[in-house]
Order: C-alpha cells, then sequence, then structure tokens
C-alpha cells in the first residue's frame, strides 16, 4: 500500500471475521466490505457473496458500484488491455 499523506499512518486489517467483519489496525471495526485505495479506507457499498450465495454475488451490481476504481492509476484491467509495455530481454 501507498503512504500519500506521511502525517496519516497506514492502515491495515487486523482481523477479519464473519460476525465482526473487519478490524482495522487502528481499532475501527467494519463490518462491510473495504476498499484500501492510496492510504484510505473506503467503505463498499456490495452485496457479501453470503448474503445470497454464489450465485447471486452479482446482483444489484451497477457501473456506480465501480466508479471508485476510476481514480486508480493505471486503472484495474488497463494492463490486460493494453499489455506491457515494458520492453522484456531475452535471456542470452
Amino acid at each position: 500500500m501507498i503512504q500519500v499523506d506521511a502525517a496519516r499512518p497506514l492502515v491495515s486489517v487486523s482481523s477479519l471475521t464473519p460476525a465482526a467483519g473487519f478490524t482495522l489496525s487502528d481499532g475501527l471495526v467494519l463490518p462491510s466490505p473495504v476498499i484500501f485505495l492510496d492510504g484510505v479506507t473506503f467503505m463498499w457499498d456490495v452485496n457479501s457473496p453470503a448474503e445470497g450465495g454464489v450465485d447471486h454475488a452479482w446482483e444489484g451490481w451497477t457501473q456506480e458500484k465501480l466508479k471508485i476504481f476510476e481514480v486508480c492509476e493505471p486503472r484495474p484491467g488497463q494492463q490486460l488491455a493494453c499489455g506491457n509495455r515494458t520492453p522484456h530481454r531475452q535471456a542470452s
């Protein structure tokens, strides 16, 4: 994880349990899915597969649920679509 603000300590997941959810290193307990992005923790309003089983895991998902990833650089999937632009050297 990259820390953007030197005054803000990095936060990580200390534990994860089905009953409590995510317990972060700063003591905050979040019962829902979270995203760690640029040193900031965001609660993510998406269904958990446990709520409807794997067959219904994607129900209710819209483009709005993925908007947060638009601030990522490179965007998720972008490298797959664009390919790796770093030249590879062949072993001699």
